[in-house]
């Protein structure tokens, strides 16, 4: 998008989806279609999108590994015994 282009004037966002151009369902469109569609156009163009969501994407939570020693030697053991007769 063009800061101050016609889609920009038109509120369109990055991430919009378009559903028809023209009444024309865009769905099975290629991107390339879609575009010369949108351009071809000579006079009011009217197209049905769908908002991008406007959700916060959720910030990243660090996860720290255990410094704590494990006892694997002590499971291994048991799980060693349970084999054994």
């Amino acid at each position: 998008l063009k800061d101050g282009g016609k889609a920009a004037q038109a509120n369109v966002r990055i991430g919009d989806v378009v559903l028809s151009i023209d009444g024309i369902n865009a769905q099975g469109m290629t991107h390339l279609e879609a575009q010369n569609k949108i351009k071809g156009c000579t006079g009011s163009l009217n197209m049905t999108l769908q908002r991008a969501s406007a959700a916060p994407k959720p910030e990243p939570v660090p996860v720290q590994k255990p410094t704590k020693k494990t006892h694997c030697g002590a499971l291994y053991r048991v799980l060693s015994c349970t084999h054994s007769q």
